[in-house]
């Protein structure tokens, strides 16, 4: 199956739960920025809108340079976007719908949480 807007090498996709509910969801990162679709608990998939216009090709992010992960960030078991960029580090938290909020660049290599509190620290 080739979701829509992910049809090539060029657009790495990725399994993870984004609604906390246990299954599986597939984000995708294309060439105009964030593909979602949601797992409908029953092994289908609902259709694949662009969620952000962000951590895409067209926003200067590239597969072999610029690694994009899925992780729960704020410990609310639904995945959030951590992209590292060529100078940054780039967060998307979840909305809490399965969908990525707003993403936010640091250029140092602290991450603010939503209400704008360090949450994570990536120096070793």
């Amino acid at each position: 199956m080739i979701l829509s807007g992910l049809a090539d090498r060029k657009a790495p996709r990725i399994l993870a739960d984004l609604t906390g509910n246990g299954t599986v969801d597939i984000i995708g990162f294309a060439e105009a920025g964030v593909y979602v679709s949601l797992n409908n608990g029953r092994g289908l998939f609902h259709p694949t809108p662009k969620v952000l216009d962000s951590f895409g090709i067209n926003s200067g992010w590239q597969v072999n340079k610029n690694p994009r992960f899925i992780t729960d960030l704020t410990g609310d078991k639904r995945g959030d976007i951590i992209g590292f960029g060529d100078a940054n580090v780039t967060v998307s938290f979840n909305n809490g719908n399965g969908t990525p909020g707003k993403a936010s660049r640091s250029s140092t290599t602290s991450v603010s949480s939503r209400d704008g509190k360090q949450a994570n620290t990536l120096d070793p």
